[in-house]
C-alpha cells in the first residue's frame, strides 16, 4: 500500500517539535529523545502510543524520501513502513515478504521475540550504494566503515537499511529482521 502524500498525522505533527530533526552528513537526523519526550507530554493513553510512534516513525521517512528525492516513495504494510525506488509490485512482494518472515520469527521465537509497541519497523533501501553508506556512515565511529549489502541500525529507532540488491534481498531482510527480533537482548563485546 502506498503512502499518501497528503497524509497529515493525528497525534504527533514533528514539525511542531522544536529540535525534532537536525541536518547531519546528507540527511534528516531525528532527536528521539525529542520526540519522545513530546510523544509523553501529548500521548495520555496507551492504546495511542503505537499510533503516535507509528506517526513519528512515517514523519522521519517522509522526510528521507524528501531528502533522497527522485523515485523513492514511502509504502506501508501493517506491520512496516518501507522507504523505496521500487515499483509498486515489487515493494509490495517485499512488504509480503517481510510480513511473513516478522511473523515466522515471532512464532519461534515465542515470548522471547522483541515487541516495543511503540510504532511500525522502518526499512530504510536505497537505490544508490553511495547514498547507503552516507546514511549508515553517520552510525558509526569515526574511521570505521563497513561494507555491507544491510544492516540493522540500534541507534535511535530501531530499523534496517539496505541498498537495493536484487540478488540476496529477502535473505539479507530475513536475516536482518531475525536481529531485529532479538535486539533487546544483551549483546557481549
Amino acid at each position: 500500500m502506498e503512502a499518501d502524500s497528503k497524509w497529515q498525522p493525528e497525534l504527533i505533527d514533528l514539525s511542531q517539535v522544536n529540535g525534532a530533526f537536525s541536518f547531519e552528513e546528507g540527511y534528516s537526523r531525528p532527536d528521539w529523545q525529542v520526540i519522545s519526550q513530546a510523544i509523553q507530554q501529548r500521548i495520555t493513553g496507551p492504546d495511542d502510543l503505537n499510533t503516535a510512534w507509528t506517526e513519528a516513525a512515517r514523519q522521519w521517512v517522509m522526510q528521507l524520501q524528501s531528502d533522497l528525492g527522485g523515485d523513492y516513495q514511502v509504502k506501508d504494510s501493517p506491520q512496516f513502513i518501507l522507504l523505496t525506488a521500487l515499483d509498486a509490485d515489487l515493494s509490495g512482494e517485499l512488504l509480503d515478504f517481510a510480513e511473513r518472515t516478522l511473523d515466522q520469527i515471532r512464532a519461534g521465537l515465542k515470548d522471547a521475540a522483541w515487541n516495543s509497541g511503540h510504532g511500525k519497523h522502518v526499512i530504510l533501501l536505497f537505490l544508490e550504494e553511495d547514498d547507503y553508506y552516507q546514511y549508515v556512515s553517520y552510525f558509526h565511529r569515526d574511521g570505521t566503515h563497513p561494507t555491507s549489502g544491510g544492516c540493522l541500525i540500534y541507534k535511535g529507532y530501531v530499523h534496517i537499511a539496505a541498498p537495493y540488491e536484487p540478488f540476496g534481498l529477502r535473505q539479507m531482510l530475513a536475516h536482518e529482521l531475525s536481529h531485529n527480533c532479538v535486539v533487546h537482548l544483551k549483546r557481549s563485546g
